[in-house]
């Protein structure tokens, strides 16, 4: 071997050496190896499981040109660990020197053949580069294992704070309804014991009376009479409950008809007025100049408005106001396609956090807390029957104080 040939071997030996990096090192040695052996084209080729696969290529044609079929049927029919050459029949020759364990490198060279000992020369080299070549793949399977698990770890991650909040989320919900669960059935069986109370307390007096031979007709008829509004409140606790549980299964059903909003808020307020003057509340209603008549279940509609104005009576100190609004919510010129229905108290307010849940099933405002009673099922139940009429009913404070319950309804 001459001192040429011992200097291409050393080039190429560097340039196959001194990359990390499939493609760049593929480059370096495959032009420099083409430029020192005067070949016109060249590539590097793996043998896969689909077959030759051209992985670098110079000129970038080389693998698509015409004759690259006829090309890789060569390649395909020498598998062995010697360097071969091929005449092309006039279009120069086609040497492959295998990559042990790889594939072969493929050079096209016009002219004159590169001798078959240069050849040969070359095969230690051949072995380096095609160890090198599995390295790098192997540092790229690696590489991509490795960011493959990365973002399988960032995903799981992300999987388990999502989760995790939604957890908590679920888990403070899960606490929040359980004690409001609780402060309900507390609640709900102080307001049923409290009738019941009053219903056996008086009926005993009134056996009592009869018994001794005391009969009095006033006294009796008041005991009667206590008796009565214990069974008529009780009466009213269960009926909520009835109510709300209907509602909840969407099986209660509404018997829609023409109702005179005007005329119904005028019939409830009355329902109020001794119940108002006893506590010393004074009740107004405001507005309702104009026609109101809309399609709904006038008596569900008055549950609504009642249990709304029992929330601002009882919440209402005594000199204190409660008033009704009633306005045009949306018009189109004279045509009016919806009312608000507003009922305005001067009580202690809603907390801002609470505006919204007052409305829910076993929940109370904690400005109940003062001893003023309620079940907690009116608003709720409110809600449900309000949203059958495909209305809005929503709570706000107003500016000097109190809270403004407003319900929204079609015309």
């Amino acid at each position: 071997m001459d001192r040429l040939e011992t200097q291409i071997l050393y080039e190429v030996a560097m340039a196959v050496g001194s990359r990390l990096e499939l493609q760049p090192m593929l480059q370096a040695s495959l032009s420099l190896l083409l430029r020192k052996l005067s070949c016109s084209g060249g590539c590097v080729v793996r043998y896969g499981n689909l077959g030759v696969e051209a992985l670098h290529a110079i000129p970038r044609g080389f693998a698509d040109s015409a004759s690259w079929p006829r090309v890789k049927a060569l390649i395909e029919g020498v598998h062995g660990r010697q360097p071969v050459t091929v005449d092309l029949d006039g279009e120069g020759f086609l040497h492959l020197l295998p990559l042990p364990g790889y594939g072969a490198l493929v050079m096209r060279k016009h002219g004159v053949p590169v001798a078959a000992s240069f050849l040969r020369a070359l095969l230690p080299v051949c072995e380096r580069l095609s160890q090198s070549c599995q390295a790098c793949e192997q540092v790229i399977e690696r590489r991509a294992a490795e960011r493959e698990l990365q973002a399988h770890r960032d995903r799981l991650q992300e999987m388990v704070i999502a989760r995790t909040e939604a957890l908590t989320i679920a888990t403070r919900r899960a606490e929040a309804a359980n004690r409001a669960k609780s402060a309900f059935l507390a609640n709900m069986s102080h307001e049923l014991r409290t009738p019941m109370h009053a219903i056996l307390s008086f009926s005993e007096l009134a056996a009592e009376e009869i018994e001794d031979g005391a009969l009095r007709p006033d006294s009796m008829r008041r005991h009667l009479q206590r008796v009565r509004q214990g069974g008529e409140r009780l009466l009213g606790l269960i009926n909520n409950l009835l109510d709300l549980a209907r509602l909840e299964e969407g099986e209660l059903e509404l018997e829609l008809g023409s109702v005179d909003l005007g005329a119904m808020v005028a019939d409830v307020m009355d329902e109020f007025v001794v119940l108002a003057s006893s506590r010393g509340v004074e009740m107004f209603r405001e507005g309702g100049d104009f026609p109101m008549t809309l399609r709904g279940d006038r008596a569900r509609l008055g549950q609504v408005l009642r249990n709304v104005l029992a929330n601002a009576v009882r919440l209402t100190a005594a000199g204190s106001r409660v008033s009704v609004t009633l306005s045009p919510a949306e018009a189109d010129g004279p045509e009016i396609r919806a009312v608000l229905l507003t009922v305005t108290d001067q009580g202690p307010g809603i907390p801002p956090s609470e505006l919204e849940g007052i409305f829910d099933c076993f929940s109370q405002g904690s400005h109940t807390s003062d001893g003023s009673g309620g079940t907690g099922l009116g608003l709720a139940i409110a809600r449900k029957i309000v949203e059958a009429h495909r209305g809005r009913i929503w709570a706000e404070n107003g500016e000097t104080g109190g809270a403004r319950i407003r319900i929204r309804l079609p015309v």
